[in-house]
């Protein structure tokens, strides 16, 4: 297999995966949810910082505190779980 190409998930393990990330979602804070949201949107942190009155490094601390919540490891893979679980709009 060639760099940048994925092995498929088998069906069993990406439907656990999903069914992960729908249980960590309705663990995440209203705050996880709305800093998840910007970021999910596309915004960047130092603009949600802004946003929400907070600092930068205050939304990266959220950011990782939902992404351990969700299982997941990266923003990207955020934005695909959220986005096929709720939608982009996280509400």
């Amino acid at each position: 297999m060639s760099m940048g190409q994925f092995a498929p998930c088998s069906p069993i393990i990406e439907s656990t995966r999903l069914e992960r990330v729908r249980v960590g979602l309705a663990t995440l804070t209203p705050r996880e949810r709305e800093v998840l949201r910007f970021l999910v949107s596309g915004v960047p942190a130092k603009d949600a910082a802004s946003t929400l009155g907070i600092s930068v490094r205050t939304v990266e601390n959220y950011a990782g505190r939902a992404r351990e919540k969700l299982g997941l490891h990266d923003m990207v893979r955020v934005a695909v779980y959220v986005s096929v679980i709720e939608g982009v709009a996280m509400g």
